[in-house]
């Protein structure tokens, strides 16, 4: 795999104003600029956005030639395909084999449903009776946009986007392990890879989360850190306190992960068409509050995490992964070296 030029971080943005994509930014470069001192992350690998449909021809050709992206992972449902393609039919489009014909030509799409099936059945659950009756009514005669209203007044809007984000952790687990598998492939690596959802705001901030947690320290299986050659160096207790601080700016931590989220809530304004969030959440029919970001929500969805599985570790297992192999093969790739 031919790798893209390492900047540094006093010279790279982390966002690129687009005329047609809101909320792009490399995380590496976000990551890097808020850690300091040194490349921790590699930039120019890990990208994160909102929708591609209204890209332009010039957001299409910066977005090859000057990042050149090869995978695109779609986390969007169906509906929200539907919603807003409407006036441009062409934008997304399905091929007869039921492989995805990409917004950007060249670059190898993948969809993501992190609002799967498993989830919309566990959503229909919760709602009444009456609601589930009208669900199913409006589904069998095409109003899928008004089934999903109902869904959403109903259900997402009480969970908030906290519980959205853990239920899909809980049952969209076949999703969450394709995007893995894509991620760590040998025999198609998938870098430059983007993820976005409609906004690039829940979704998306809860696959780089999961993402960036394999890359934090504690994640790591190297036994460097607990080699009997540590232990028994009487420098090494000397020095550790000295270096301690400079350590801390050099890995990868949680509130650099915080940092990255938070930055969406400037990011969905950043561009002219900003505004288009107030109609996604609308045309949904979800409430104004879900165009904001949660404050809470790395913290939130790392603690889940941390006490039903034991951490990332215990999450990928759950999923049938390899955990020790993806936390290696990620931390290989998007981690610079020391």
């Amino acid at each position: 795999m031919e790798k893209p030029i390492q900047t540094t971080t006093t010279q790279a943005e982390y966002v690129h104003v687009f005329q047609g994509i809101e909320n792009f930014r490399d995380v590496g470069v976000t990551i890097n600029l808020f850690v300091g001192e040194r490349l921790i992350m590699r930039e120019g690998f890990l990208f994160r956005s909102a929708r591609l449909d209204g890209a332009t021809a010039e957001d299409k050709q910066t977005f090859k030639e000057s990042y050149v992206i090869k995978t695109v992972l779609d986390l969007r449902t169906d509906t929200e395909r539907i919603v807003r393609n409407r006036g441009n039919p062409s934008a997304y489009a399905e091929s007869q084999t039921g492989e995805v014909e990409p917004i950007i030509v060249g670059l190898e799409t993948h969809r993501i449903r992190i609002i799967g099936w498993n989830l919309e059945k566990a959503m229909l659950r919760m709602l009444t009776w009456w609601s589930l009756l009208k669900v199913i009514v409006f589904m069998l005669f095409g109003f899928r946009i008004s089934a999903v209203k109902i869904i959403s007044k109903e259900v997402i809007e009480k969970v908030g986007l906290v519980g959205m984000s853990t239920m899909a952790l809980e049952h969209s687990g076949n999703e969450i392990k394709k995007m893995f598998e894509i991620l760590i492939s040998d025999t198609n690596p998938p870098y430059p890879v983007l993820a976005h959802c409609t906004q690039g705001k829940d979704r998306t901030g809860l696959v780089i989360l999961l993402i960036l947690l394999c890359l934090l320290p504690s994640s790591s299986s190297s036994p460097s850190s607990s080699s009997p050659s540590s232990s028994s160096s009487s420098s090494s207790s000397s020095s550790s306190s000295s270096s301690s601080s400079s350590a801390k700016s050099q890995q990868i931590t949680l509130q650099a992960i915080s940092h990255d989220y938070s930055l969406t809530q400037a990011g969905l304004l950043r561009c002219p068409r900003g505004h288009d969030a107030v109609g996604i959440v609308n045309d949904t029919g979800l409430p104004p509050a879900f165009i904001s970001v949660d404050p809470g929500f790395v913290s939130d969805v790392v603690h889940f995490l941390q006490s039903k599985y034991g951490g990332i570790m215990g999450y990928l297992a759950s999923l049938g992964l390899d955990a020790e192999y993806v936390v290696c093969r990620l931390q290989e790739t998007l981690l610079v070296s020391p």
